[in-house]
C-alpha cells in the first residue's frame, strides 16, 4: 500500500467513529452536543440520524477510492470536502448568538472537536497524496489506472446522481425552505427559533453530505478502471437508505413528512439499487 491509501484509511476509520455513535445511539450523541435537554421530537432525531448516515457514506468514499482509484487528485477533492463540512460548522461555531439559541453544551465544544479533527485528517489526506506523488512506484501505479468502457450502468449513476445533485443544492442553499416541501399539510416546522436553528443545521448539513456525495460519485465514473466499486457503493448506499425510507413512511404521521416526496424517492433509490445489484451480478 502506498501512503496516499494509507491516509484515505486511516481518515475514513477515525471519522466513521462519530458517525456511527450518531447512527448507533441517536440520543446518547445528541446528549453530548446539546446536553440533557437535547431536542427529543421525532422530526429532530430523524433528521440527526440523517445526518450521521450522511457523514458515513462521504467517509466511505475515502475507501472506495484508496482501494480501486487511489489517484492524488481525487485524495485532494475529498480533503477539500472536508474543509468544506467545516466551513459550514465554523459559520454556527463563530456566532454566539446561534451557539446560545441551538442550546448546544458548552459553547458548542463538540462542534470545535468536530472542526479541529476534520482539519486535521484533510491535512493528512493531502499530505499523504503529496508524499506518493514522489514516489516513483506509485507514479507508475497510478499512471496504469485508466477507465475502461463504463457500459450501460453508467447512464443510471448518471441520471441519479444528477438529480440528487440539483435536489441538493435548494436544500443547501436555503434549507428552511427545502424542508417546508418535505412536510404534510397541516404540519409545519417548529416556532420556536431554537429548535427552528437545530433542524436548519441538521438538515442543511445532511444536504451538503449528500452534495458532495453524489457530485464525487459522478466525478469517479470518469476515473476508476471498472464501474464495479460504483455499483458496490450504490448497492450499500442504496440498501441502507431504502430501509430508512421504509420506517419513515410507516412512521410518518409522527414524524409529519408528506407522503408523495418520501415515494418518490424510495422509488427513484429502488431502481438504483437494482440496477447496481444486476451489475455486480453481471
Amino acid at each position: 500500500m502506498f501512503a496516499i491509501q494509507y491516509g484515505l484509511i486511516l481518515s475514513c476509520v477515525l471519522s466513521s467513529i462519530t458517525g456511527l455513535s450518531g447512527v448507533l445511539d441517536t440520543p446518547g450523541t445528541a446528549k453530548r452536543f446539546f446536553g440533557t435537554n437535547y431536542p427529543t421530537t421525532a422530526i429532530f432525531i430523524w433528521n440527526f440520524k440523517m445526518l450521521f448516515g450522511s457523514l458515513l457514506f462521504v467517509y466511505a468514499l475515502n475507501v472506495v477510492v484508496a482501494v480501486y482509484a487511489p489517484l492524488t487528485t481525487l485524495a485532494y477533492v475529498l480533503a477539500c470536502g472536508n474543509l468544506i463540512r467545516v466551513c459550514f460548522v465554523m459559520q454556527y461555531v463563530v456566532s454566539a448568538e446561534k451557539l446560545a439559541l441551538m442550546g448546544l453544551v458548552e459553547n458548542g465544544k463538540m462542534l470545535k472537536v468536530i472542526i479541529v479533527v476534520q482539519v486535521t485528517l484533510a491535512a493528512v489526506i493531502a499530505s499523504c497524496a503529496y508524499v506518493s506523488s514522489s514516489d516513483p512506484e506509485y507514479v507508475a501505479y497510478a499512471g496504469a489506472i485508466t477507465p475502461t468502457d463504463r457500459g450501460s450502468y453508467s447512464y443510471f449513476v448518471y441520471f441519479f446522481c444528477a438529480v440528487g445533485i440539483l435536489g441538493r443544492i435548494p436544500q443547501v442553499l436555503n434549507p428552511m425552505k427545502a424542508a417546508k416541501r418535505f412536510m404534510a399539510e397541516g404540519r409545519a416546522l417548529p416556532s420556536d427559533k431554537g429548535e427552528l436553528l437545530q433542524m436548519e443545521f441538521t438538515f442543511g448539513f445532511t444536504a451538503i453530505n449528500y452534495l458532495q456525495v453524489w457530485a464525487f460519485v459522478l466525478a469517479l465514473t470518469f476515473f476508476v478502471p471498472t464501474m464495479t466499486p460504483i455499483a458496490g457503493f450504490m448497492t450499500l448506499t442504496g440498501g441502507v437508505l431504502i430501509a430508512i425510507l421504509v420506517k419513515t413512511i410507516l412512521g410518518i404521521d409522527e414524524i409529519g413528512f408528506a407522503m408523495p416526496p418520501m415515494l418518490f424517492f424510495l422509488t427513484l433509490i429502488s431502481v438504483m439499487f437494482g440496477a447496481s445489484v444486476l451489475t455486480l451480478l453481471a
